[in-house]
C-alpha cells in the first residue's frame, strides 16, 4: 500500500533515519518534530516543493530522487546536509546552495539544467 500523506510519524522524536520512498506523497508536512532526523528518503514520490523542513537542522542525507521539484528551495537551513540527491526531477536551475557549507554529494542527474552564459 502507498501513503499519500505523510502522517503519524510525529510520536518518532527519536528517530534518525526515515524512509518513505515509492509513495503518493505529494507535500513534506508534519516533520517539524523529528528534529534528531539524519537522513530522510522521500525518493518517488510526486513532490513539486521543497518545503517545511526548516526544523531538520541535524539532517545530513536528503533524497528526494524522482519526484516533481521544478527549484532548488527550502534548505537554507540544512547547515548539516552532508548529501542531497535531486536525481530525475525538473529542475532547471542550480540555485540556493550557498548555506550548504558541509555538503559534499550533489546529485542533478537527468534533470533539466541549462547552462547559462557567463
Amino acid at each position: 500500500m502507498r501513503i499519500g500523506k505523510i502522517q503519524g510519524f510525529e510520536v518518532l522524536r527519536k528517530v534518525k533515519t526515515l524512509c518513505l520512498r515509492q509513495n503518493l506523497i505529494k507535500v513534506i508536512e508534519t516533520l517539524e518534530q523529528l528534529v534528531t532526523l539524519t537522513e530522510l528518503d522521500l525518493y518517488d514520490n510526486q513532490i513539486r516543493v521543497i518545503q517545511n523542513l526548516e526544523n531538520l537542522s541535524q539532517l545530513q542525507i536528503l533524497d528526494l530522487s524522482f519526484n516533481l521539484l521544478k527549484r532548488i528551495e527550502g534548505l537554507e537551513s540544512l547547515t548539516q546536509l552532508q548529501r542531497l540527491y535531486l536525481v530525475n526531477n525538473k529542475i532547471s536551475r542550480i540555485e540556493a546552495l550557498s548555506s550548504l557549507t558541509k555538503l559534499r554529494l550533489l546529485e542533478l542527474g537527468s534533470n533539466r539544467i541549462r547552462v547559462s552564459k557567463l
